[in-house]
């Protein structure tokens, strides 16, 4: 299916792409302001950018179980949009892919190795309760998670780099980041805000690397934090 194929088509309002389809363009269904569903076939490897992007009214997508990778700005802005189910096939997320949806459900690729600067930044503000970051997720780009109501990230990998602005606040009384998976401390490149001013957040760190990490660079200028060793670590 080529480029722009079904772009702007503003009666379209439901789509199911066959498994017979292997390759299709770029924003084949962008700017269809009608569409509410989605379903993706089996053949897809390669999910291209903007295919849902601008699709303002668009609730629901089954995303298969072939696709390994998610394009730039995949729904972009679909404001619609609450639950997001990543299928295991997935490893790479590219930049802007959820940016600005309206996230209550997430649940991220088991085998997932690779997220993309602002892939869900202004998307997670009604997103409550745990999110587990996969294994493969060992460096978090520019304003990958935007603020949430999380209570408590989950990083089950060795994370080694945070950039800018990788988290931002969240807003949650107590909330936890926990990082006890960590073997070396991570370079955090900027002191930007990760918790509300209204509540102190908790960073959970390995023992081994607790002395170690509340000195290093950056770390120890993050403001409204309370690092704790794993050990002592109590779930609220």
């Amino acid at each position: 299916i080529g480029e722009y194929a079904f772009n702007s088509c503003g009666r379209l309002t439901s789509v199911e792409i066959p498994d017979s389809v292997t390759s299709i363009g770029t924003s084949i269904f962008g700017e269809c302001k009608g569409l509410t569903s989605a379903k993706i076939g089996n053949g897809l490897e390669n999910l291209t950018s903007w295919i849902f992007s601008n699709c303002t009214k668009l609730q629901s997508i089954d995303f298969g179980n072939s696709i390994t990778t998610m394009g730039d700005r995949v729904c972009y802005n679909c404001k619609k949009l609450t639950s997001v189910i990543i299928p295991n096939s997935v490893t790479r997320i590219e930049n802007y892919a959820f940016n600005n949806c309206n996230i209550t459900n997430l649940k991220l690729s088991e085998n997932l190795n690779s997220l993309g600067n602002n892939c869900f930044y202004f998307s997670l503000n009604n997103l409550t309760g745990e999110l587990t970051i996969p294994a493969g997720i060992t460096t978090v780009n520019f304003r990958t998670f935007g603020s949430s109501k999380l209570s408590r990230m989950i990083f089950s990998g060795d994370v080694t780099l945070f950039k800018d602005q990788a988290l931002s606040i969240l807003q949650t009384p107590n909330p936890t980041v926990d990082l006890r998976n960590c073997t070396s401390v991570p370079t955090l490149e900027k002191a930007t805000t990760w918790f509300s001013q209204q509540y102190k957040g908790k960073i959970v760190v390995p023992d081994a690397l607790y002395d170690e990490w509340i000195a290093a660079t950056n770390w120890s200028s993050l403001t409204n934090v309370v690092f704790v060793r794993a050990s002592e670590y109590v779930e609220v």
